[in-house]
């Protein structure tokens, strides 16, 4: 079995707010790779250290010196997300990653998740306080709801919990600033800039210029997932122009009301004219590449026609094997499709999907809700969406019916069962 090359030469900086020693840093393996404390128990003491999120970078390479950290000891627990994947759509990032970069000394970074923090303007349904500093207000009123000696439902703790605030999110990135300034980056060849939104990070073009100064740009590929709600200055721009690939990823699954619904914060008018804008620089520096990034949910998997047909308008439908990056919403489980709908609604799903002309899009997509494994925890799911998304429709201003309402018909009428 092939192993990852995110586990040898990959990390992910990702921030967190319980580091005893004050660090706002988790290194682990990648983006998708778990770590929490329920995998941790599963593994093998000889590989859990390897596993267990480290402080800081130098702890994190010390840590998997291991030659039994590797996928096939963790397949089913670190890496079970891309596991999960290759069964359901025959690919991963594990796959995908293993044939594009070139294998560096174990120890030697030559890939890179990093997100610089919670700063965020958007609260998108299928996200928490975690990944945005806008969720918040939305935490805050979830706990109001939960101390409410009448509220008898099932509560979402994480939902109610609040996380870094705009100026310990400065903080942090000004330490992934410091961590990076100390290590070897000469082997680099692909660096994945998430949020948060990137490009509301106050230290982006020092991070831009760090990288310049520590390996050849025009060797990387650097990966940046936007809402496009802001446009970056022409500085930032400019230094563009000096990596191998700019993948510029397009955050987006949906059109019009339901894309606002989906991704609280999101005009929609204005995304559209910063993807035109975006559009214009590429003409000017080719290196540049637009490309949606769909995270596919219950919202939108009804509404993949339409949204091919918006993508089609805006052609950033791009030409050659990967279109469009088909990412899917595992977690929380309430908002996985496979997991809220029932057999014959999947079905109907899967009948529309053969009106979608984008191979790609089309065939991740039948195959993601092929998979009825989860059918019989379906009902107690169903009720987790229902209690879920109630709540937020409670205390913000669209609701489901307004924007999606076959939808709302399959959740709250039943109809379709």
């Amino acid at each position: 079995m092939e192993d990852c090359i995110w586990l040898k030469n990959g990390l992910y900086l990702n921030p967190v707010n319980n580091h005893t020693d004050g660090s706002s840093m988790s290194v682990t393996a990648c983006c998708r790779s778990k770590h929490n404390n329920s995998t941790l128990k599963k593994l093998p003491k000889d590989i859990v250290g390897s596993a267990t999120p480290a402080p800081s970078i130098h702890h994190y390479l010390q840590q998997v010196q291991n030659s039994k950290y590797n996928y096939k000891n963790v397949k089913d627990t670190v890496c079970k997300t891309c596991t999960d994947a290759e069964r359901t759509t025959g690919k991963s990032m594990r796959t995908s990653y293993n044939k594009t970069v070139k294998k560096a000394p174990d120890g030697k970074i030559a890939l890179m998740h990093i997100t610089f923090g919670n700063f965020c303007n958007f609260s998108c349904r299928y996200c928490s306080s975690s990944n945005s500093t806008s969720w918040n207000k939305d935490a805050d009123s979830i706990k109001e709801i939960y101390q409410d000696p009448n509220y008898k439902e099932e509560k979402f703790h994480d939902m109610a919990e609040t996380f870094m605030t705009e100026r310990e999110t400065y903080d942090h990135e000004l330490q992934v600033i410091r961590e990076l300034e100390q290590q070897d980056l000469s082997h680099l060849q692909y660096v994945g800039v998430f949020g948060g939104e990137p490009f509301m990070a106050r230290h982006w073009q020092q991070f831009v210029e760090l990288l310049d100064s520590k390996t050849d740009l025009s060797k990387v590929l650097i990966q940046i997932n936007s809402n496009f709600s802001t446009f970056p200055k022409p500085h930032i721009i400019d230094l563009f122009k000096k990596f191998r690939t700019v993948d510029l990823r397009i955050s987006i699954e949906a059109t019009g009301p339901l894309a606002e619904y989906i991704r609280e914060g999101l005009k929609f008018q204005k995304f559209e004219s910063n993807i035109k804008k975006w559009q214009e620089v590429a003409k000017e520096y080719p290196n540049i590449k637009l490309t949606p990034h769909m995270a596919n949910s219950v919202y939108n998997i009804n509404k993949i026609v339409e949204f091919e047909e918006w993508a089609s308008d805006m052609k950033i439908l791009t030409r050659g094997m990967k279109p469009a990056f088909v990412g899917f919403v595992y977690g929380p489980s309430h908002l996985d499709m496979r997991r809220v709908l029932n057999n014959k609604q999947l079905d109907e799903c899967h009948t529309k999907l053969n009106s979608v002309k984008t191979g790609v899009i089309r065939s991740s997509l039948q195959r993601f809700i092929a998979d009825r494994s989860y059918q019989d925890k379906q009902p107690e799911v169903l009720q987790q969406f229902k209690t879920y998304n109630g709540m937020i429709d409670k205390i913000r201003t669209q609701k489901l019916q307004d924007v999606n309402l076959e939808l709302y018909n399959w959740i709250y009428e039943r109809v379709g069962k």
